[in-house]
Order: structure tokens, then C-alpha cells, then sequence
């Protein structure tokens, strides 16, 4: 199998900008063809191996459980016990356009900037959001992206 690059993010605050930033490492990975070869990646350790091949079951487990639809969506409450959840979802796509839209919006009418205070750039956000969901054709089309 070709290797491919990985590319592992870690979100931390910069104390120098004094703002979030995302730290990215690259590192090459190089798919095992077989069971054999995997274990002899890890030193032959079968624990390690038992480990990282239920650490991608479960990852696997979860994403096939996003997929069913006969597993409700949940949310939880101020006390962090789950609730059914009562809203209405759009698609992850739509989610990612509604955001560009908001940010642009945002530096466009409520002058956003990058080295904004984060209240006032939350502010900013909040403030385009209502104004492009106050449009009921765009709302129609988020809601049919579902």
C-alpha cells in the first residue's frame, strides 16, 4: 500500500497572541497488508495491538452509528443527562457554507477583525448569524439540506 501523510492537529491557547491557535505535525504512515506485519509494528506487543485494533473498532463503531438512522440524535441538558433532540439539523456541508457566510458577513457589516477582542468577535458573528436566518429562502434551503 502507498503511505500516505498524516496530518495531527492540537488546539492550545498562544500565550505570545494571546489567542487559540492550531498546531499541525506531519507525519508519513504507511498502511500493513496484513495482521502479521501490524503486530510487528508495535514491537509485537499484543496488548499495544488489542489496544489500537479497539481503538479503531470503536472509531468505526461510531461512525457507522452516525450513519443509522433508527439511533435517535441526542442532546444533553444543564445537568449533562442526555435528551432527545428537538431541533432541526442541516447537513455537515451546509453547516461549513453557513459559517463561511456568517464570518464574511461579519467583516463585511460588522467590521470582525482578526485582532478583535473575543467577545466583540463573537459578538460580530452572532450578529450576522441572526441576519442571514432572518431570511426565510435561506432558512428553506439549510432545511432541505438535511
Amino acid at each position: 500500500m502507498e503511505p500516505i501523510v498524516l496530518e495531527p492537529t492540537q488546539s492550545v491557547f498562544d500565550l505570545d497572541s494571546k489567542s487559540d491557535v492550531t498546531l499541525y505535525k506531519q507525519v508519513t504512515f504507511t498502511p500493513v497488508d496484513n495482521t502479521k506485519e501490524a503486530l510487528e509494528r508495535v514491537g509485537n506487543d499484543s496488548a499495544a495491538f488489542l489496544k489500537i485494533i479497539n481503538d479503531g473498532l470503536c472509531s468505526y463503531t461510531a461512525e457507522q452509528a452516525k450513519q443509522d438512522s433508527s439511533i435517535p440524535w441526542m442532546a444533553k441538558d444543564d445537568e449533562d443527562n442526555l435528551v432527545p433532540f428537538t431541533g432541526t439539523t442541516i447537513s455537515e456541508n451546509a453547516s461549513k457554507q453557513l459559517s463561511v457566510h456568517v464570518l464574511s458577513l461579519a467583516k463585511l457589516l460588522y467590521d470582525y477583525a482578526k485582532d478583535m477582542p473575543r467577545e466583540d468577535k463573537r459578538k460580530a458573528k452572532e450578529q450576522a448569524q441572526a441576519q442571514i436566518l432572518s431570511n426565510p429562502a435561506i432558512v428553506d434551503k439549510l432545511k432541505a439540506t438535511a
